[in-house]
C-alpha cells in the first residue's frame, strides 16, 4: 500500500521511484500524486490507456540508476514506453537492449529514434546499428 502521509510519499518517490512507478500505473491516487510532486506529469489529465507510458516517461526523468534495469526487464511486456524511457535515460549500455527491436515494426522506429537519441548516430538499418555497436561497445 502506497503512504497517505505527503512527506512520506515525496520521500518514497525519490528513493523508490520503481515501487512509486508500480502504484501509479496500477491506478494509486496517492502514487499518482507523489509522482505529480515528483516529476511534474498529472496522471489523472492524461487517458487511462496512456498513463502506463507516461509514468514511465516521467520517471525517466529522474534518471535513477534502478531505473535501466528496470525499464530493460520491463521490454517484453511494454516496448514501448520502455525503449522511449531507455532514450530519456541516455546510457548507451541500452544499446544492445535496442536493436532487437528494430527487427518489431510495433515498435521500430520508437526503437531507431531512441537509438539515434542515446548516441547521436544516423543509422537506419539492423546490420548497420550491430557493426556500430561491435565498434563502440568497449567505450562505454
Amino acid at each position: 500500500r502506497f503512504p497517505n502521509d505527503l512527506d512520506a510519499r515525496r520521500a518514497l518517490a525519490v528513493v523508490d521511484p520503481l515501487r512509486l512507478l508500480d502504484a501509479a500505473i496500477a491506478g494509486s491516487a496517492a502514487a499518482a500524486e507523489a509522482l505529480v510532486i515528483v516529476t511534474g506529469t498529472e496522471l489523472q489529465r492524461i487517458a487511462p490507456s496512456r498513463r502506463s507510458a507516461a509514468a514511465v516517461t516521467a520517471l525517466a526523468r529522474l534518471h535513477c540508476p534502478d531505473l535501466f534495469d528496470y525499464f530493460v526487464s520491463m521490454l517484453p511486456r511494454a516496448a514501448e514506453p520502455s525503449i522511449r524511457a531507455l532514450a530519456l535515460l541516455g546510457s548507451q549500455k541500452a544499446v544492445p537492449q535496442l536493436i532487437p527491436y528494430l527487427s518489431d515494426p510495433r515498435v521500430d522506429s520508437v526503437a531507431l529514434g531512441a537509438l539515434r537519441q542515446i548516441t547521436g548516430a544516423n543509422l537506419t538499418r539492423r546490420a548497420d546499428w550491430e557493426r556500430w555497436w561491435a565498434v563502440h561497445k568497449k567505450t562505454t
